[in-house]
């Protein structure tokens, strides 16, 4: 099986909420991309707008590309060969994203995801349309990473205690073996401050589990003794 469709069906649900995830195409410093699954392993993307009411999406509804996962292979066409040559330019990569709450600033090209908000996301390494002999085929940047199913995994836990919100950010790098711990409190009339910005702990550790719904708790403990010994 590619890589890439290992990373298409390592999970198809968020693993703290369950809620279904969106898969998104981003092109580095270009469009945002959603995806649709026509049928099963057909993989339908088109643009994506943060807010649609701001834009006339006639003439994008019209520009999209099909990934199409066979499991030993995948192959990919487009719907008009003018974005087949804007996609020779950029290095893209695919993101699993829980929430669309998670997105920050309408500019496309410089946006960021709130992960407080966005509760969980998933990415593949940077990859990029390569000639091979009389065609072009989407392959890994790096060849190194091309083994990686995910790049990088990133986790929000939440827990309440006595009217305090305490949020924990992690984030899993599959490249660099590391997870880095962002910790940092809210009450709920902070919560309603627009003003205000939370005093934010940072922390980077060796790779630890993956987090779930089972194994929140144990997790959550060990941050704590880590915050508690910083």
């Amino acid at each position: 099986m590619t890589t890439l469709h290992k990373f298409l069906t390592f999970n198809e649900r968020c693993p703290l909420c369950n809620n279904p995830l969106t898969l998104y195409m981003q092109w580095i410093d270009a469009n945002l991309y959603i995806a649709r699954e026509a049928e099963s392993g057909v993989y339908y993307f088109t643009d994506y707008w943060f807010n649609n009411d701001e834009h006339d999406l006639s003439d994008h509804e019209m520009q999209s590309m099909t990934l199409m996962d066979y499991g030993d292979r995948f192959d990919i066409s487009f719907s008009h060969t003018s974005l087949f040559n804007e996609a020779k330019k950029y290095q893209i990569y695919f993101y699993f994203l829980c929430k669309n709450e998670g997105f920050r600033s309408k500019n496309l090209k410089n946006y960021e995801i709130n992960l407080a908000k966005g509760c969980y996301y998933r990415s593949t390494p940077l990859m990029e349309f390569k000639k091979e002999t009389d065609s072009w085929k989407l392959g890994y940047t790096i060849e190194e990473s091309s083994d990686l199913v995910n790049k990088d995994e990133s986790f929000c836990l939440k827990a309440r205690k006595e009217g305090l919100d305490k949020f924990y950010l992690l984030s899993r790098d599959m490249e660099t073996q590391t997870t880095k711990v962002w910790y940092f409190t809210m009450t709920d009339k902070q919560r309603v401050d627009k003003t205000f910005r939370p005093d934010i702990f940072q922390k980077e550790l060796p790779l630890i589990a993956r987090p779930s719904m089972d194994n929140k708790n144990k997790i959550l403990e060990r941050i704590n003794s880590w915050i508690v010994l910083s």
